[in-house]
C-alpha cells in the first residue's frame, strides 16, 4: 500500500475540516490532495518526489465517512494516498503527453540509466523502483482552468455542463484553496517524509510559496526560459528542478526520450556536486 504520514497530516486535515464548515457548500465537492509516497519510497536508492500542478478529479467528501455515517479523517487520508498508484504509470505509459507516463520513464532512466520505450521491457526490479516514487502537487484544490475542462451531463436537464459552472460562491471556493495551503509546500514534504534527493516539478506555473519557510535560491546560471529553473538550499540536501508538463514538451516537439535525457542530465549534474 502507498504510505501517508497520518500523524503529521491528520492535525492539518482536521483544521481544514473545521475551517471549511461555512464554505463547503460553495459548489466544489472534492477534498484536498495531500502528498504521499508509493510503498517502496523509504527503501529507494534515490528518493525522488514528482510534483504536478493540480489533480484532475480526486476524492470527494463521502470518502471520509464510515458505514455508520461518521467522519473518520484517517479514512480520507488513506483513500487520498490510494487514489493514484503505480498502475497509473502502467496505464499511461504509451501516452507521450501524460504526467504519469513521463514520470515512469524519467524515474527509471534516472535510477538505471536506461530509457524504456516499451512497457514490455520492464523487469520486476524496474517495477519495484517505480514503487519508490513520492507524489505531490503545487495546488491541493483543482484550479479554475482545470474545472473549465471537466464536462458532464446534468441529471436535471441532460445538458452538458462544466464543473466550473457549479461553483456558486467563488469567495468560498477561494477560501477552500487558502485552507489547503499546508498541503502545498516543500516544507510539509520534508516534515512528513524527510528530505528527498531530487524534486521534479512538472508544471511551468508560478508558485513562490512552495518554498515558504525554507532558504531555497533560484540558480540563474542554470535557467532556461520556459524550460527549466533550478533551486538549491544551503541547509537542505534536496535539489529542485522546475520544468514543464510533459504535454507542453510534446507541444514544443520534444519527444519523451529527449525530455527524460534533458531532465536526467541536470539532475545527475546536481547530485554529483
Amino acid at each position: 500500500m502507498n504510505y501517508i504520514n497520518l500523524s503529521y497530516f491528520a492535525p492539518f486535515f482536521l483544521d481544514y475540516l473545521r475551517n471549511i464548515k461555512e464554505v463547503k457548500n460553495c459548489g466544489y465537492w472534492q477534498l484536498p490532495f495531500i502528498p504521499y509516497t508509493f510503498p517502496k519510497y523509504q527503501s529507494s536508492p534515490l528518493k525522488v518526489f514528482y510534483v504536478g500542478r493540480d489533480t484532475y478529479y480526486w476524492c470527494e467528501y463521502d470518502s471520509m465517512y464510515d458505514n455508520n455515517g461518521q467522519i473518520v479523517p484517517e479514512l480520507y487520508l488513506r483513500n487520498n494516498a490510494d487514489y493514484v498508484t503505480v498502475s497509473n504509470i502502467e496505464k499511461d505509459w504509451n501516452n507521450s503527453g501524460s504526467f504519469w507516463g513521463m514520470v515512469g520513464k524519467l524515474h527509471l532512466q534516472l535510477l538505471t540509466g536506461v530509457y524504456h520505450q516499451s512497457i514490455n521491457e520492464l523487469t520486476e526490479n524496474d517495477w519495484n523502483l517505480l514503487r519508490g516514487i513520492g507524489y505531490g502537487n503545487l495546488f491541493s484544490i483543482e484550479l479554475p482552468q482545470t474545472l473549465k475542462k471537466k464536462k458532464y451531463f446534468s441529471k436535471e436537464d441532460g445538458k452538458e455542463r462544466y464543473e466550473y459552472d457549479d461553483i456558486k460562491d467563488f469567495q468560498g471556493y477561494n477560501s477552500l484553496r487558502a485552507f489547503a495551503k499546508p498541503f502545498e509546500n516543500l516544507k510539509s514534504i520534508f516534515s512528513a517524509y524527510g528530505e528527498p534527493d531530487i524534486v521534479f516539478i512538472l508544471s511551468w506555473v508560478d508558485k513562490d510559496d512552495f518554498f515558504e519557510g525554507l532558504d531555497y535560491e533560484f540558480q540563474k546560471d542554470l535557467y532556461e526560459n520556459n524550460m527549466r529553473s533550478v533551486y538549491i538550499s544551503n541547509k537542505h540536501k534536496t535539489k529542485v528542478i522546475w520544468s514543464m508538463h510533459p504535454n507542453r514538451f510534446r507541444f514544443k516537439k520534444m519527444n519523451p526520450q529527449k525530455m527524460c535525457q534533458y531532465l536526467c542530465d541536470i539532475a545527475c549534474g546536481l547530485l554529483a556536486k
